[in-house]
């Protein structure tokens, strides 16, 4: 994402030290206040990500603003049956 959220870095260290009072306001699918939606997750100590959609590729997340949160902007909702893919520790 272009811009840096500094919100988002304060909530990820607040994730990281166990003292965030509502995670679910930022993990998983989130409206962008521009267009499109974007889907963050919250894995320690995984070394790559990826999200995939239904019947599509994986499509790598990045960890910009904490080493554990990933995200990934999209144009549309991403629904429910999106699975995430990580690797962590050499295991798939």
């Amino acid at each position: 994402m272009a811009a840096t959220f500094d919100w988002l870095m304060q909530d990820a260290e607040r994730l990281a030290n166990c003292r965030h009072d509502h995670p679910y306001a930022v993990l998983g699918p989130q409206p962008l206040a521009d267009t499109g939606w974007v889907v963050r997750a919250w894995l320690p100590d995984a070394e790559r990500v990826a999200l995939r959609l239904p019947g599509g590729e994986a499509l790598p997340m990045a960890a910009e603003y904490h080493p554990w949160l990933f995200e990934l902007a999209l144009p549309d909702h991403p629904g429910t049956g999106y699975r995430l893919e990580l690797q962590r520790g050499g295991i798939e």
